[in-house]
């Protein structure tokens, strides 16, 4: 069977490959906007990892957060890579997905900010990048794994 997004399949699939589901909004996918999904899932694949991408609409969304919370189940991932925003929902000390999961969590951003800005700009990214990507997603202690777009 082919593997990851049609890719060829890893060598030593089944045999271990690890598994790394990949989160991401469903209007990316609405808006043909997932060149940086596509190219992480070819990096990944490149290094011998089984990702998986998997679309939804809001990780607030019951309906949604158990869709991902029977995929993870599944898959029994080695790592989750989420390019979801803000924080998943959970009240104040409350367990989130990503507490459930048990592995550990990176955050990529898709900044609404330029790539120039971001350069030249002392803090990097615009205060609402900063926000929804690094600030919030930090209170489900996702580690961030840096941007893999920016607004182009």
């Amino acid at each position: 069977p082919p593997g990851p997004a049609g890719h060829p399949p890893l060598e030593g699939e089944g045999d271990g490959a690890p598994v790394i589901p990949i989160l991401f909004y469903r209007s990316m996918l609405l808006a043909a906007d997932v060149a940086p999904i596509d190219a992480l899932v070819d990096a990944l694949h490149a290094q011998g990892i089984a990702p998986v991408p998997i679309f939804v609409s809001s990780l607030k969304d019951q309906a949604s957060l158990a869709f991902v919370e029977n995929a993870l189940a599944s898959l029994n991932p080695a790592a989750i890579v989420t390019a979801t925003a803000f924080a998943s929902g959970a009240e104040p000390g409350a367990e989130t997905l990503f507490d459930r999961a048990g592995v550990p969590v990176f955050q990529v951003i898709v900044a609404t900010t330029r790539r120039e800005v971001w350069e030249k700009n002392q803090r990097g990214l615009a205060p609402a990048d900063l926000a929804m990507h690094v600030v919030l997603p930090e209170l489900d202690g996702r580690i961030l794994a840096g941007a893999i777009s920016f607004k182009g």
